[in-house]
């Protein structure tokens, strides 16, 4: 930087570092001497007192350990200011780290930034870190042989490439089909060794795989070198192929470039970015997109198998659908949903000429539900196309394989890593800080220091009314600044569960139609003209796990848990890869009758493509705020006044859904601190120095926008919902966590989470009571009663907690629909008896004195109305006598 240095970056002392990795010409507003002089340093230090600090003005290289020449470079700064100890001056060391995701990046403090006295240390992730590209970063894709040729393109050996600029890669060349026709090598695990004249059958060697004689599809950068011809949307880390609309590859086309720093085609990028804008913009179209191989199949039989995962779940009156097709006949037909689980299809070929057609047609109809609709494909593999392998396969980064002869790799355990073509995975350095990674990881990440959002609180089981309350780090990202505290052990309710308790050792709910007095633990009858409604519910104490009836999984390219995780008296959708996922936690239960269903939810950082999604019995429910700061869906939210218990069970009584929807809650902004935050910034009144006074105001200026920020967007915040259940027997809630894979634009990824609390459903079976309500007006019920019954046609009650039955109308009246709460007067003129859900007029016959009657039946429509009858004034009216 020729401008200001980077930084401030802040340590967990409260000292402030900036620093200018290759320049000392730049311009200094930061770091000061006594006298108040700009320091020409690459690296300073503020202290907490104010006062700056050379940590080093002069540069050096070093290599790393031997094997990770290429994993980046060790830059030391030294002769910097004197005064920390008696001989040395200060000195610094900043690891370069090459991670091809970070684009440009930024240093990081490395706890114990100040390691030894004296020297200190940083880290910067950055794609530039890595070496300049060269012939050896690249692999040869051969395509299938023609006329006894094929084309041989040259395609990274590494995604996203551990190099940048330097040398491109050869252009594509057309060369003689080899080894020879007749040589076969088909079994996985095999390929062609081109070194030996003729060729000859080998085993791959350990870091590599084969799947036989064909070819294998799983790392989208190029299709094109495959011989595929789509207009599908490649993922920004290439590890999967998006149908165009899809929410995941609109998002993948902001940046159109190439990972590896060079220009994309406007054929590949700015079309179909066009194309699937569109698409998703209008989701009423019914474009067809399509994904298309021409293959030739050598072998006396051929096969390819399809690895696919279906977004969302539309009303079949929407439909769409995924299809696949051989030759144009469809062998996969209109596919709608694989319950968000990448799904496997697998299909015959027969020796010779075909063509292999994946189409996706999108939902029509409204709503940006609709447009969420599409198809990933992760993997193709075709057998048949060829005699042999033409050259083995390196393993991806985050994978290796040890052995030879190997038809798949392995993928790297959690705390550890790879590269491409490894034959074993490297541990994450383990210290007092030290660092992490998910399973599958093509590096490891500094631990930063634990937040609240970090620590979780943990309960043993309780027995004999007591339990030990444990809080304990639920995250391998962090590190802790200070010691846990120590168990404590406290009473407890072995029920959690609301309306359960202890009898004879067993959590036991009341009889149907009582509930508990928890204060006095007894079961108390429901009075007449009361009920005991029976209540599922989870997530609302210190639950221990899953309640019976739930179940979690996490399916896509980037899990690093295996689903939802509980946390207390909460749970989250857990900690992942910043790449394309689904993490779905379901919920089964059966319904004694309808009722609602409400939890709260909120967002906690991500991209706004990422979010939650709610399903209800199969059905995507489209009032869920899928993000917070999506401006489309803030308009949904209804006022913060929520429903009450008696009036949603009023209103599933009679079938009323409207209290459906997304409530807002009072702002509950959720702050993520570090845990000893508050002392830190307690620490020192008086600033000492200009400097140290700018860097605090920056900070809390900072502190106060995000903050604010947070407010405003939504994020972190509770929302509660309400959904309505009208199918009694078995039901079933999903919530998704969707997180899409975001391209590189030189910012550290944010990954989110989304959280659930305070789940319930009303009328369930298996729940208990813990309450009794008054029967809603227009309902009755007798002692004893586990929910209410509507007043039959003929009858009502105007009062709520009607006892044992309703009144019935008094003759002339009626009152048509069950649940009234009174009856209508009929007309002039007609009989009624008493109890009549209908007003009696006589077939439509009247007389209004002796001798004289009409008979208006025969005018009677069953069909259309009379109509329409049009006024002066435009009007139109409409009756049938």
């Amino acid at each position: 930087r020729t401008t200001d240095m980077y930084g401030p970056l802040i340590d967990q002392h409260g000292h402030a570092y900036y620093m200018n990795v290759c320049s000392k010409q730049h311009t200094n507003h930061s770091c000061f001497d006594q006298q108040g002089v700009p320091i020409a340093t690459y690296a300073c230090q503020v202290t907490v007192t104010g006062l700056g600090m050379d940590l080093g003005h002069t540069m050096g290289f070093a290599p790393l350990a031997a094997g990770a020449e290429r994993d980046g470079v060790l830059v030391e700064y030294t002769h910097g200011s004197t005064g920390c100890h008696p001989t040395r001056e200060r000195a610094s060391r900043l690891l370069m780290r090459c991670d091809p995701r970070a684009g440009i990046g930024a240093p990081v403090p490395v706890e114990p930034v100040e390691y030894s006295p004296c020297d200190y240390q940083f880290e910067w992730p950055s794609l530039y870190a890595c070496p300049l590209c060269t012939e050896q970063d690249y692999r040869a894709v051969y395509s299938q042989c023609v006329d006894n040729e094929q084309t041989v393109t040259y395609v990274p050996r590494e995604q996203p490439p551990r190099c940048h600029d330097g040398v491109q890669p050869p252009a594509v060349q057309t060369v003689p089909c080899t080894p020879a026709p007749d040589l076969v090598c088909s079994e996985p695990g095999t390929y062609a060794d081109r070194s030996v004249d003729g060729g000859a059958c080998a085993q791959t060697p350990p870091g590599t795989f084969s799947v036989g004689a064909g070819f294998e599809v799983d790392e989208w950068s190029n299709p094109a070198a495959y011989g595929i011809t789509t207009d599908w949307v490649a993922s920004p880390l290439h590890q999967a192929i998006y149908s165009s609309g899809r929410r995941s590859a609109t998002s993948s086309t902001r940046h159109a470039g190439n990972e590896d720093g060079s220009a994309s085609s406007a054929q590949e990028i700015t079309t179909t970015a066009a194309s699937s804008t569109t698409t998703a913009a209008s989701s009423s179209s019914s474009t067809l997109s399509t994904l298309s191989v021409r293959l030739n199949v050598v072998a006396e039989r051929g096969s390819f198998e399809l690895v696919y995962k279906l977004f969302s779940t539309p009303p079949a009156s929407a439909g769409g659908g995924f299809s696949v097709l051989v030759d144009g006949e469809a062998v996969l037909e209109r596919v709608r949903s694989t319950e968000l689980r990448y799904a496997t299809f697998r299909g015959e070929l027969t020796s010779g000429p075909h063509s292999l057609t994946l189409q996706f047609e999108p939902a029509s109809g409204q709503g940006s539900h609709l447009a969420d609709f599409g198809v990933a494909l992760y993997r193709l593999t075709v057998l048949g196309t060829a005699h042999a392998a033409a050259e083995p396969t390196p393993c991806a980064a985050g994978r290796y394989q040890p052995e030879a002869g190997a038809a798949t790799c392995l993928t790297c355990p959690a705390n550890t890593y790879s590269h491409a073509g490894s034959t074993e995975c490297t541990p994450c350095r383990q210290d007092d800080h030290g660092q992490w990674s998910l399973p599958g990881s093509a590096d490891c990440t500094w631990r930063a220091a634990c937040t609240d959002d970090d620590l979780v609180t943990v309960y043993s089981p309780c027995e004999d009314n007591h339990r030990q309350r444990l809080v304990t780090r639920g995250s391998d990202r962090c590190y802790l600044k200070s010691a846990l505290p120590e168990p404590v052990e406290e009473e407890c309710d072995p029920c959690l569960d609301t309306g359960f308790h202890v009898v004879d050792g067993q959590c036991t709910s009341c009889p149907t139609g009582s509930y508990l007095k928890r204060e006095q633990d007894t079961c108390v009858e429901a009075a007449a003209g009361w009920f005991a409604p029976p209540v599922l519910t989870a997530f609302y104490s210190e639950s221990i796990g899953f309640a019976h009836g739930f179940s979690t999984f996490c399916d896509g390219t980037s899990c690093g848990s295996a689903g939802w995780l509980p946390r207390g008296d909460r749970v989250d959708s857990g900690q992942h890869h910043a790449g394309e996922l689904d993490v779905v936690l379901d919920w089964s239960f059966n319904l004694l009758s309808a009722g609602y269903a409400a939890f709260e939810y909120r967002v906690l950082g991500g991209d706004p493509d990422d979010g939650i999604e709610l399903y209800v019995n199969g059905e995507r429910y489209p009032a869920l705020l899928y993000h917070p700061t999506a401006a489309s869906t803030r308009s949904a939210l209804r006022a913060a006044t929520l429903p009450s218990d008696a009036e949603l069970y009023s209103a599933a009584l009679r079938g009323d859904a409207s209290l459906a929807g997304v409530y807002e809650l009072d702002d509950e902004v959720h702050q993520s601190q570090p845990v000893d935050v508050e002392q830190h910034t307690q620490r020192e009144n008086v600033v000492q120095h200009t400097q140290r006074e700018n860097v605090e105001q920056h900070t809390q200026r900072e502190n106060v926008e995000q903050q604010r920020q947070r407010a405003d967007d939504g994020l972190g915040v509770w929302r509660r919902v309400f959904v309505y259940l009208s199918q009694t027997g078995a039901n079933h809630l999903r919530w998704n966590y969707h997180q899409c894979e975001q391209a590189i634009d030189g910012e550290a990824r944010t990954l989110g989470k989304a959280e659930l609390r305070r789940i319930t459903v009303q009328n369930a079976e298996g729940g208990a009571a813990e309450a009794s309500l008054r029967c809603p007006a227009g309902s009755f019920s007798s002692a004893g009663a586990s929910h209410c019954t509507l007043c039959a046609p003929g009858s009502f009650a105007a009062q709520v907690g009607t006892a044992s039955a309703c009144t019935p109308c008094p003759e002339n009246t009626a009152s048509p629909l069950a649940g009234s709460v009174r009856c209508e007067a009929c007309g002039r003129n007609t009989q009624t008896p008493g109890g009549a859900a209908d007003c009696d007029i006589n077939q439509c016959r009247f007389s209004p004195l002796a001798g004289v009657e009409y008979d208006l039946s025969a005018l009677a429509r069953t069909t259309d109305m009379y109509g329409p009858l049009i006024d002066q004034h435009g009007h139109a009216y409409y009756m049938n006598v």
